[in-house]
């Protein structure tokens, strides 16, 4: 789902005259306004959606926690010499084994690559090719010349993102938020989500009218459903995996932890020669960082701005609209705190 950011003086200036949903006397399903039969269209849409994301699982699920992946005998090795030139590509070869040191044969662990030189304040992102076998290959583009350094994380082994996926499809509502109602010196907190069940107490329906996105709160005791004032997030549901299933979510173990190199973890890049052809890679990033700033590679022109002056004087008179998620909600924030 997508949200759309307004830079205004407050997120929430456009909450208009939400509509009152009355409690039901029945076992109302949930999320009902999305059990509705989708057109055609959107049917489609959604399939290529979901096909467009589709992850590769274990063949064999619940075998004991020593057959899933392990990224501390994991390795990866750095194929071709150790000097290269910009211009070409650096190609990595990941191997995952399981907590006994044996080869996996599946794929489907989250892995993460990144290529850097700290005394140069650069690094760029690496393409992940998962042969479906335990095995993988990375694709780095080579873009400054210097030292630099592989780096290989698992964030979650295969078998971590069978549970994630069940989360998802099981209790889409696992984070709840809650939202502040405020009329002079009268305030009220109420929970809202995506969806809330209709036999509870009545609802306030924020659905936006133009994106169908849909939006509930329960509505205050006291207020109306206009004096909404702000929201946030209040927690997860506690209790929502099994013993067994916490076994893939240890920090240290098996989440988010590097995979080591066998044999050199680094390499040296050379300046291009004149008049050299470079690799062609249909996977190059949409840009790199070097000297702690970001090099887009797309020709699109980058401003680099020292002070909120200097922001304010290039925003004046615009209006922006931020697409994306919570990472696009922190550079909303970011923003609003540095401009005066």
């Amino acid at each position: 789902m997508s949200n759309f950011y307004k830079l205004r003086s407050s997120i929430h200036a456009g909450f208009k005259d939400p509509e009152i949903l009355r409690p039901l006397t029945i076992n109302y399903t949930y999320c009902a306004q999305l059990s509705q039969e989708p057109t055609a269209e959107e049917a489609k849409e959604e399939r290529d959606l979901l096909d467009s994301i589709a992850w590769p699982g274990p063949p064999v699920q619940s075998l004991p926690v020593e057959f899933s992946s392990d990224p501390a005998k994991s390795y990866f090795v750095i194929q071709g010499p150790a000097e290269h030139q910009i211009g070409g590509q650096l190609v990595i070869h990941v191997h995952v084994q399981n907590f006994m040191g044996l080869p996996k044969k599946h794929g489907g662990d989250f892995l993460i690559a990144r290529l850097h030189s700290p005394k140069l304040g650069a690094g760029v992102s690496g393409k992940v090719y998962d042969h479906h076998d335990g095995n993988y290959t990375v694709l780095f583009s080579l873009l400054w010349a210097g030292v630099v350094w592989v780096e290989i994380t698992m964030v979650h082994p295969s078998e971590a993102v069978v549970v994630l996926k069940r989360l998802q499809e099981e209790h889409p509502d696992r984070g709840f938020f809650k939202s502040l109602f405020r009329s002079g010196a009268v305030s009220e907190t109420t929970e809202c989500n995506l969806c809330l069940p209709l036999n509870l107490q009545p609802l306030c329906n924020y659905t936006d009218h133009d994106t169908g996105e849909p939006w509930y709160c329960y509505k205050p005791k006291t207020l109306s459903c206009g004096t909404r004032a702000t929201h946030f997030r209040a927690g997860t549901k506690p209790d929502l995996i099994s013993e067994y299933e916490a076994q893939f979510f240890r920090g240290g173990v098996n989440l988010k932890v590097p995979i080591h190199a066998s044999g050199m973890a680094n390499v040296t890049v050379l300046p291009a020669d004149k008049g050299q052809t470079q690799v062609k890679n249909n996977q190059t990033p949409a840009g790199y960082y070097y000297n702690n700033s970001w090099r887009p590679l797309n020709a699109m022109d980058m401003h680099q701005f020292r002070d909120s002056a200097a922001v304010t004087r290039c925003l004046r008179g615009k209006i922006i609209y931020m697409l994306g998620d919570s990472t696009a909600r922190q550079w909303f924030e970011y923003l609003t705190a540095f401009l005066p």
